[in-house]
């Protein structure tokens, strides 16, 4: 809350370094895989607070987990298993939800990938939603109760168009979170790679 801060997460490793903004030289480095060990390194990929700041979560590319801290001391709270390669999250205050991309997903047959709803009041996974193909970037819009979703479609299947770039195009989709499912009229194809998405309110 003071955002005195940064928290940045070493991909390669079980890593996140904390650094104070007024002392940059004074970091510290915190192994998130300490209480609870996984087997191989966890890869943190993002990491985002809770609306009130109390907890941060961090999405564990390595070990298909959300690992959920308490932000006084750093101590781990709980293991949240999800899809494969989870990435990106979104959390909407207004429903108290959080959305987690996890990218590289087998849970649902025709596709790769998949949005895992959590419940913030209980930090467990309450659904499963199937996008598309290789979901990457996320953002909830609370003012119209939908998240969006960017795919990245890179090895999905072949697109209305062709690109100029190398690869094939990738689209966004949206869920809508009054009943966490896709919005059916909702697909715009997008060009090679979207990787992230936000909005300016």
């Amino acid at each position: 809350k003071s955002e005195d801060t940064l928290y940045v997460g070493q991909n390669t490793s079980s890593d996140l370094y904390k650094i104070p903004i007024g002392d940059v030289l004074n970091w510290e480095s915190i192994d998130l895989n300490t209480a609870q060990p996984a087997p191989g390194n966890l890869m943190p990929h993002e990491i985002v607070f809770s609306p009130d700041g109390s907890k941060y979560f961090v999405t564990c590319e390595g070990q298909s987990q959300l690992r959920v801290f308490n932000t006084a001391n750093d101590q781990l709270i709980t293991v949240i298993a999800v899809g494969k390669k989870p990435v990106e999250m979104s959390i909407s205050k207004k429903r108290n939800l959080m959305f987690v991309t996890c990218m590289e997903d087998d849970y649902f047959p025709f596709t790769t990938g998949s949005v895992r709803v959590i419940a913030m009041a209980t930090l467990t996974e309450i659904k499963k939603i199937e996008v598309g193909w290789q979901p990457h970037g996320i953002v909830v819009d609370d003012d119209e109760d939908i998240v969006y979703v960017a795919n990245r479609n890179y090895n999905g299947p072949l697109p209305h168009h062709a690109s100029a770039c190398g690869g094939q195009n990738g689209y966004m989709v949206a869920i809508d979170m009054k009943t966490l499912a896709l919005k059916p009229d909702f697909k715009s194809e997008l060009s090679v790679d979207p990787y992230a998405i936000t909005i300016k309110n």
